[in-house]
């Protein structure tokens, strides 16, 4: 009798866990202009209402990461956001909220080397069945040294003209000075693309990415402004 009752009651688990990741497969995106509506993942909140990631998925490293997608809740016709290409993002999920980090390769490693770090993370909850978020720039970034600008600005200075390849990498250098507080690393990295006439293409956008998140960091409440 009482391995009848385990035997069914094991049953009724497994269909339920099936069933849950029937409706999960079966959750996907409304139709949109970015991407296609198959779900590459669903996060799954205790209100019984699920987020599906649509777009591209990046599986070669430990930790998935996706790029040029967009986020809905299942079964509503309009999606939350749509992330581009220039974006590459890490979601996970806890406590009832879905973390939308942005991962960004900066040169903060010894020697200036460039490592990948998170740039923003946005989280996204619910309220009353009513999508809520909420993001920040990582405050934690490592800062330079007073050397590290240092250097960093002679760099700068003593650079040729005329664009290379080796450009961005100071046009990054000097990004992370900035943050790191450097009013000259400012003044040098909003010159920057005049001064070496960065041409047309992907790194004239990767400036402006840069751009971007330095209004992103100055915007920032807690951040000191860095003025010219």
């Amino acid at each position: 009798m009482e391995k009848t009752f385990l035997l069914a009651l094991f049953s009724i688990i497994l269909s339920t866990t099936l069933y849950a990741q029937a409706n999960n497969t079966e959750c996907g995106c409304p139709v949109n202009q970015f991407t296609d509506v198959n779900a590459e993942a669903v996060f799954s909140f205790s209100n019984d209402r699920a987020i599906a990631v649509c777009g591209y998925k990046n599986t070669d490293d430990t930790h998935p990461t996706y790029s040029e997608f967009v986020l809905a809740v299942c079964g509503e016709n309009k999606v939350i956001d749509f992330w581009d290409a220039t974006t590459v993002c890490r979601l996970t999920s806890h406590h009832d909220t879905l973390f939308v980090q942005e991962i960004y390769p900066l040169p903060i490693a010894d020697n200036f080397e460039f490592e990948e770090t998170v740039w923003t993370t946005e989280k996204i909850y619910f309220t009353d069945n009513k999508v809520n978020r909420k993001k920040s720039v990582n405050s934690g970034i490592r800062k330079y040294s007073a050397a590290e600008i240092k250097e960093v600005l002679e760099t700068y200075r003593s650079a040729g003209s005329g664009f290379d390849e080796s450009k961005m990498k100071i046009a990054n250098q000097l990004f992370v000075a900035a943050l790191s507080g450097s009013k000259q690393a400012w003044r040098s990295f909003t010159e920057f693309k005049d001064r070496f006439d960065v041409p047309d293409g992907a790194y004239s956008q990767e400036y402006r990415v840069l751009k971007e998140m330095l209004a992103q960091w100055e915007a920032q409440e807690g951040h000191t402004q860095i003025v010219s």
